[in-house]
């Protein structure tokens, strides 16, 4: 059973019978998630919105806040183009409202981590040698240090957290 676990997100969400947290145990990765549908909602909307579930699944787990900030975004009034809407999203043509709060977070967070890696990659060499890498500059943008609303500088903690759960997601595909 083991090795059915090992083969990542997809492998945790096919293993069906395995509870969700038993999973994650097992594996040694923390266990932010209770139910098995937001596994499912994280690996269909990193693939619609084209990114690493593994990004998406590292910064729920970094942020494993409640429901209104389960991802750590307020997803209130910030449309754009192409993002999705307060009120759900577009998929093969047809709009589907998102389930629940948590599925809105999931989906605006995917969209910041999207948008975050194109500005990245889309950085010169002397702008990206600021940076050891993607990871670090998420985080600058994600959760900066000394903002007002993290009064309990927790902030400082979140590279170091999201960059030990992404490693521990990747390496167990």
């Amino acid at each position: 059973m083991r090795n059915q676990i090992k083969s990542g997100l997809a492998g945790i969400l096919l293993a069906g019978t395995l509870l969700v947290s038993d999973a994650f145990a097992q594996t040694n990765t923390y266990s932010a998630f209770t139910k098995k549908q937001e596994i499912a909602d994280i690996i269909k909307h990193s693939k619609r919105i084209g990114i690493e579930p593994e990004l998406l699944m590292a910064t729920r787990m970094t942020e494993n806040g409640p429901d209104r900030l389960a991802y750590g975004i307020i997803p209130y009034g910030k449309a754009k183009a192409n993002y999705d809407n307060d009120k759900g999203y577009t998929f093969n043509g047809k709009f589907i409202p998102y389930k629940n709060e948590v599925e809105k977070q999931l989906s605006w967070a995917g969209w910041t981590i999207k948008k975050r890696k194109k500005e990245f990659d889309s950085m010169s060499g002397k702008e990206r040698a600021k940076y050891r890498d993607f990871i670090d500059f998420l985080g600058d943008k994600y959760a900066p240090r000394g903002v007002a609303n993290d009064p309990n500088n927790l902030n400082a903690n979140w590279e170091r957290n999201f960059r030990s759960f992404y490693k521990n997601l990747k390496s167990e595909k």
